[in-house]
């Protein structure tokens, strides 16, 4: 009868109606009315380069910035946004196809079926390269094909300033400053995760290499606490030290020479040209500590003994403090070999080998 039909078809209509009002698509405004235009490949919907903070560039550069603030505009997140200005040795689909300064973007990848309501676990994604180089501009970091055989989390990966641009230190400046990228790309992520169907209380850290030196950081670290809750780190190398501001001082004062500048002089600092500074970062790399030196391996770090991060996040381990999260962490058979193959000439004796590693 008639009085059974109406019923039931409302009823489809309303969950229908219900199921695309839900559904995420490759248009999201983001909480502070920003808009965000992505694409779908194939079952993921990705929206990439998307601005997480201020860009660290004029008068933004060797400071601390915030998070980003609303636009006007639709941002094309089709397309990858640039790389950190760096000097790329890693091997191939390793390195940003273009660079530049305004290069704190965040790339965000959803399965395509996800609801704006699914509340889905979200993986945040620190990268590696010592700290110099690596970006999130390459095939290596794309989560498409993990998504498309796993699709259940939403991923995140984020650049952060490298090189002598993100831990340059003097008496003024405190060589922190791509740590604290890293900080105001957790707290975008916290602010904006929940409108790509990710769940803010749900976010693991996870990263390799510099990436997981950066999360053994934020554990420890007094403005990352409640910004995730588990962590994974691969090939963190614990026995390599972050420097202290001190043990700093000579490649940062090395880098200034570089491009005409003394360490101390903001202005000038500000004022070079980044072509300049990113060879200079490069140069002063060469920077070699007879005392101790496995920094070879990891010549620019986030400075500890500050308010960032204020001691050595191995230690601080060691002593059972930091986040009380669940932590895994996996390396690989040979660690460091591609390094030790770089930094020298000629073939190593076991001897000689152990005796370097021994420091």
């Amino acid at each position: 009868p008639i009085s059974n039909i109406v019923p039931t078809t409302m009823f489809v209509l309303l969950s229908l109606y219900t199921c695309f009002a839900l559904s995420l698509s490759t248009s999201i405004t983001l909480p502070n009315g920003s808009p965000i235009v992505g694409k779908q490949d194939g079952a993921v919907l990705t929206y990439l380069g998307i601005p997480y903070a201020e860009q660290p560039t004029g008068p933004n550069r060797w400071k601390h910035v915030g998070l980003a603030g609303p636009w006007n505009y639709t941002h094309d997140g089709t397309k990858a946004g640039p790389g950190c200005p760096q000097v790329c040795t890693l091997p191939p689909h390793n390195c940003p196809n273009s660079m530049a300064e305004a290069c704190l973007v965040a790339n965000v990848f959803v399965p395509a079926d996800a609801t704006a309501t699914a509340a889905l676990p979200v993986g945040a994604f620190i990268h590696g390269g010592h700290f110099t180089q690596g970006s999130i501009d390459t095939v290596l970091y794309s989560a498409v094909p993990w998504l498309t055989a796993h699709p259940s989390m939403v991923i995140v990966t984020f650049q952060y300033r490298m090189g002598a641009l993100g831990f340059l230190s003097s008496a003024s400046l405190d060589g922190t400053f791509g740590f604290t990228d890293q900080q105001v790309a957790l707290q975008w992520i916290q602010a904006n995760v929940g409108v790509f169907g990710g769940d803010p209380s749900k976010v693991t850290l996870f990263g390799e290499s510099a990436g997981a030196s950066s999360i053994g950081a934020h554990l420890i670290a007094p403005n990352s606490a409640g910004l995730f809750r588990a962590a994974i780190m691969e090939s963190n190398p614990w026995t390599l030290p972050f420097k202290t501001a001190s043990a700093n001082e000579g490649i940062s004062e090395d880098f200034a020479k570089g491009i005409g500048c003394d360490v101390s002089d903001m202005a000038c600092l500000q004022a070079a040209d980044i072509n300049k500074i990113v060879t200079a970062s490069n140069d002063a790399e060469k920077h070699f500590d007879v005392i101790h030196p496995l920094r070879a391996f990891m010549p620019w770090t986030p400075v500890v003994g500050g308010a960032a991060i204020p001691q050595q996040p191995r230690d601080a381990m060691i002593a059972g403090a930091g986040a009380n999260v669940p932590i895994m962490v996996g390396h690989v058979s040979n660690e460091t070999v591609l390094f030790i193959y770089e930094a020298f000439s000629e073939p190593l004796s076991t001897v000689k080998y152990d005796a370097f590693l021994a420091d």
